[in-house]
C-alpha cells in the first residue's frame, strides 16, 4: 500500500515537471509583426493623468523590459507605445505579467492626446469589467497596418509592484491562457490530493505531523490562490474587498503550521529544545499579527510578514541541515523539499529583475517549488511512517524476544532455585515462610518443604541469633556473609554463612536469604593457616640459619680484633717505656699476621656464605623458556660435570627425540646441585661402585615425570623430612656447605616450572619432578 502511494507522489511530481517543461516548449517566438517602447515614471499616488502628461518628457525612465520595483506607496506610470510594423491590421493583447495588483488604470489616447478608451482593473476593483477575459490586467490593442497606439497605465498596489508587460496576438494569448489554466489546475489539483490523501492518513494514524502538514497544504492552497488572482477571479469576485487583507492574512496563516510541521515531524523538542520553544514563541507571535493586520497598514503588514517569513525559512533550513548533520532521521528529506520551496521563491524576482529567462515557468517559480515542496514532505511523512512501522515491529520484536528471555530466566532461574546447593529461602516480616529450596531442606534435616513451612519458628530456633539477625534486617536492609552456626535435626552444630536482603512483594516487606555449608571453607582456612604458620616457620629457620651460619665467622673476627688491639696496646706501652726490643716486634708482627689470616678467612666464608644466599633468589635469575631437546641437554649438563670422573657411571633413560618447552637454566641449576650432592653427600670414598640415573617420561598429555636417582648411603627418615629447609646440612662443619643446595632446588622447582618435587624413599637417593611442558 505504502509503496503504490509513494509510486503515485513520483508520477505527481514526474507530471508537474513534464508539464513545466512543455508550457517552456510552448513559448515559441513567432516573428515580430510590433515594435514597443516602453518608459515609466513614479508619482505620487493623487497625480492624475493630465498630471502626467503635464510633466516634462525627461520625466519618463525609457527602459527595454519592466521589471520588479518592490513595495512602493506611490504610484507608477507606464507609457507603452505600440507600432503596427506589418503591412496587415493587427488585433493585439496587452497583458501585465503579474496577476495581483491592487489597481490598474489603462488609458487609451488618440492623435489629439485624449482619452479614447479607459479600462480599469486589478483585484481591488468592485464590479470589474474586464476587456478581455483574463485574471491578470489586459486590454486590446487594435493596429491598422503602419499605425500605433499609446497607452497610459496606472499601477498602484501594496504588493510587490512587477510591472513587465507582454503584448502578443489573439493566438499566442489563447495558447498563455491555456497553459496558464492547465498549470493552475495541475498545481490545485495536487494540492487538493496531498491534502485529501494525508487527512485520511491523518484520521487514520492519529498523527499530529499529518494533521499539521494537511492544514499546511490547505494554507499554502489558500496562499496560492490569493498570489496568484486566482481566488478574486474565480471565488469572491464580488467582494474585492477581502483583497484587501487577503494578501498578509494567508502569508501570516501559512507561517503557522509552517513552523509547526517541523516541530512535530523531525521532534524538535527532543532533538533541539531551544530551537522547539523558539517555534512556540514565534507561532504565539505570529497569532497576535494575525489579530493586529486589521489594524495595520497594509503594506506595512506585507512588508512585515515577508520580513519574518524570509528569516523564518532561512532559519529552518538550517536547522535542518543541522540535524541533517546529526543523522536524525526525515531531516535531509525535509531540508531538501524547505530548499526546493527557497529555490522556487528566489526564480521569481530574479526573473523578474531579468537575470534570468523571464517566462511562465520562472513567474510560476513560487507556486510550482511550492507542489514539489508539499509532495516531497508527504514522501517525508510516508518515510516516517515507514520508519515507525519498522521501529514497533522491532519494538514488537524485542517485547517477544524480552518475553521469551524472561521465559528462560524464569525457567533457569527455577533451575537454580532448586538445584543450587546454598539454601535459599523467602519470608514475610511476620515470620512466616512463603518458600525454600531443597538444598536448605536438606541442610536443615527436614523431609519436605511443606514440612518447613508448617514449623517456621522450630527452624529459627536452629540458627545461632536468628531472633537478632531478624530484628536487625529490616533496619539496615542487607546483611551480607554473616557467620553463624546451626543445628540440623540431627547431628552436630555446622558453621554456615547467612547472607539476607530485605524488599517487597505487593508492598509487603519480605525476607530473602542464603545459607551456605562452610565446612569446608573453615577447613581450607584451617589449612591455609597451617600453610602459613609452615612460611613463618620457614623464614624463621631461614633467619636462624642465615645467624648461625654467620655467628661463627663474625664471632671470630670480633675475636680476633680483640686480641689485635691487645697486641697493639702491649706493643705501645713497650714502646713508651723503652722496653721494646727486637725479637718482641717480630712476635708482634708474626701474632698480627696470623690473626689477619684468621679474619680473612672468615670474610671469605661470610662473602660465600651471603653470594649463596643471594642465589635463592629466582627473580634475579635470568630465565627464558625454549624448545630443547631433553637428551642431548641432558647429556651436555652431565658431560660437562668436572666432579664425575671415571669412578662415577652415569646413564640417561629419556627418548633421544623428546623436544619440550622449558626452561633449560633452571634444569642446569637442578641437576648441577642433585650432581653436587651426590658427589659430596651421597657417595662414599670406600664405595667400589658408583653410578647416577636420569630419566624422563611422559605421563598424559603435557604432562611429564623427571626421575633422579644415585647408589649413595642414602638418607634417614629424619634428613629426608628436613632435606628442603634452608641451611639444612649432614656436615655442618664444613664452611663450604650451608645448607642452602635443596632449598635452592625446591625454589626453582616450584616457582619457574610450577611443578611438584618430591624425594622418595631408596636405598640411595631419589628425587621426582612432576611438571607440564608442551611438546
Amino acid at each position: 500500500m505504502h509503496t503504490f502511494l509513494f509510486d503515485i507522489r513520483l508520477w505527481l511530481v514526474g507530471y508537474l515537471l513534464v508539464w513545466a517543461g512543455l508550457i517552456h516548449g510552448h513559448e515559441v517566438v513567432e516573428p515580430t509583426k510590433v515594435e514597443t517602447e516602453l518608459a515609466y515614471m513614479e508619482a505620487p499616488a493623487e497625480s492624475g493623468l493630465v498630471d502626467v502628461l503635464s510633466r516634462p518628457v525627461s520625466n519618463w525612465q525609457a527602459v527595454d523590459v519592466l521589471s520588479n520595483f518592490g513595495f512602493r506607496k506611490e504610484a507608477f506610470w507606464i507609457r507603452l507605445v505600440v507600432r503596427n510594423i506589418s503591412d496587415t491590421s493587427l488585433y493585439q493583447v496587452a497583458r501585465m505579467e503579474y496577476g495581483a495588483h491592487d489597481f490598474v488604470t489603462v488609458y487609451q489616447l488618440n492623435d489629439q492626446n485624449e482619452i479614447a478608451k479607459q479600462w480599469v482593473l486589478g483585484d481591488r476593483v468592485d464590479h470589474i469589467q474586464r476587456p478581455i477575459e483574463d485574471k491578470h490586467a489586459a486590454f486590446p490593442v487594435k493596429l491598422a497596418a503602419g499605425a500605433e497606439q499609446i497607452f497610459f497605465i496606472r499601477v498602484q498596489s501594496v504588493n510587490a509592484l512587477i510591472l513587465g508587460i507582454d503584448v502578443m496576438d489573439a493566438s499566442q494569448h489563447g495558447q498563455v491562457l491555456q497553459i496558464t489554466w492547465l498549470l493552475a489546475g495541475l498545481i490545485y489539483g495536487i494540492l487538493l490530493v496531498m491534502a485529501f490523501y494525508n487527512f485520511g492518513l491523518a484520521v487514520f494514524i492519529k498523527d499530529k505531523a499529518y494533521a499539521v502538514y494537511v492544514v499546511y497544504v490547505l494554507s499554502f492552497l489558500l496562499f496560492v490562490l490569493v498570489l496568484s488572482g486566482d481566488g478574486y477571479y474565480f471565488l469572491w469576485s464580488d467582494s474585492p474587498e477581502l483583497n484587501a487583507y487577503a494578501l498578509p492574512f494567508s502569508a501570516a496563516w501559512l507561517m503557522v503550521p509552517s513552523l509547526l510541521f517541523p516541530y512535530f515531524l523531525l521532534d524538535l523538542k527532543h532533538h533541539l529544545r531551544p530551537v522547539a520553544r523558539l517555534i512556540q514563541a514565534m507561532v504565539v507571535m505570529v497569532f497576535l499579527f494575525i489579530i493586529c493586520i486589521p489594524f495595520l497598514a497594509l503594506s506595512d503588514s506585507i512588508k512585515l510578514i515577508n520580513f519574518i517569513s524570509a528569516i523564518t525559512a532561512f532559519g529552518m533550513l538550517i536547522v535542518g541541515a543541522y540535524l541533517t548533520y546529526l543523522k536524525v532521521p526525515i531531516a535531509g528529506i525535509y531540508t531538501f523539499a524547505w530548499f526546493i520551496l527557497l529555490v522556487g521563491l528566489t526564480i521569481l524576482p530574479l526573473s523578474s529583475l531579468g537575470y534570468i529567462d523571464n517566462n511562465v515557468f520562472t513567474r510560476n517559480a513560487n507556486f510550482i517549488g511550492g507542489v514539489l515542496e508539499t509532495v516531497i514532505l508527504s514522501l517525508a511523512l510516508a518515510q516516517r511512517v515507514r520508519q515507525e512501522k519498522e521501529a514497533r515491529m522491532h519494538a514488537l520484536n524485542e517485547s517477544v524476544h524480552a518475553q521469551q528471555e524472561a521465559s528462560r530466566n524464569k525457567q533457569l532461574f527455577e533451575g537454580l532455585f532448586h538445584n543450587s546447593p546454598v539454601g535459599i529461602f523467602q519470608a514475610k516480616k511476620s515470620g512466616d515462610i512463603l518458600a525454600v529450596n531443597p538444598a536448605l531442606v536438606e541442610l536443615l534435616g527436614y523431609e519436605s518443604e511443606g514440612e518447613i513451612k508448617r514449623k517456621p519458628f522450630d527452624v529459627y530456633r536452629q540458627f545461632d541469633g536468628a531472633r537478632e539477625l531478624g530484628r536487625k534486617i529490616f533496619k539496615v536492609g542487607e546483611i551480607v556473609d554473616y557467620e553463624s552456626r546451626f543445628t540440623p535435626t540431627q547431628g552436630e552444630p555446622i558453621p554456615c554463612s547467612i547472607t539476607l536482603r530485605a524488599g517487597k512483594i505487593a508492598d509487603e516487606p519480605i525476607v530473602e536469604g542464603f545459607v551456605t555449608d562452610i565446612r569446608e571453607r573453615k577447613n581450607t582456612q584451617k589449612i591455609h593457616e597451617l600453610m602459613e604458620h609452615e612460611r613463618i616457620q620457614s623464614i624463621d629457620h631461614l633467619v636462624t640459619g642465615v645467624a648461625h651460619e654467620m655467628n661463627t665467622p663474625l664471632g671470630n673476627n670480633i675475636t680476633s680484633i680483640s686480641h689485635i688491639k691487645e697486641l697493639l696496646n702491649d706493643v705501645q706501652t713497650d714502646m713508651e717505656r723503652g722496653e721494646l726490643s727486637r725479637k718482641g716486634f717480630e712476635a708482634f708482627v708474626e701474632d698480627g699476621y696470623a690473626l689477619m689470616d684468621i679474619m680473612d678467612n672468615n670474610l671469605q666464608r661470610m662473602s660465600g656464605l651471603v653470594s649463596r644466599f643471594k642465589q635463592l633468589s629466582i627473580a634475579k635469575m635470568d630465565i627464558e623458556q625454549v624448545p630443547v631437546n631433553m637428551y642431548e641437554y641432558f647429556h651436555e649438563v652431565l658431560a660437562s660435570q668436572f666432579q664425575l670422573d671415571g669412578s662415577v657411571k652415569t646413564h640417561i633413560e629419556c627418548d633421544q627425540n623428546i623436544v619440550l618447552s622449558t626452561y633449560p637454566a633452571a634444569w642446569k641449576m637442578i641437576l648441577d646441585q642433585l650432581i653436587d650432592n651426590s658427589v659430596t653427600h651421597g657417595f662414599d670414598a670406600t664405595q667400589s661402585e658408583k653410578w647416577l640415573h636420569v630419566q624422563l617420561s611422559k605421563i598424559d598429555g603435557e604432562h611429564w615425570c623427571f626421575r633422579y636417582m644415585d647408589n649413595g648411603k642414602g638418607m634417614d627418615a629424619d634428613t629426608l623430612a628436613k632435606i628442603f629447609e634452608p641451611f639444612f646440612t649432614t656436615r655442618r662443619s664444613h664452611e663450604k656447605h650451608a645448607g642452602l643446595g635443596m632449598y635452592r632446588v625446591y625454589n626453582l622447582v616450584t616457582q619457574v616450572l610450577k611443578a611438584e618435587i618430591e624425594v622418595e624413599s631408596h636405598s640411595g637417593f631419589a628425587l621426582q619432578i612432576e611438571f607440564k611442558a608442551a611438546s
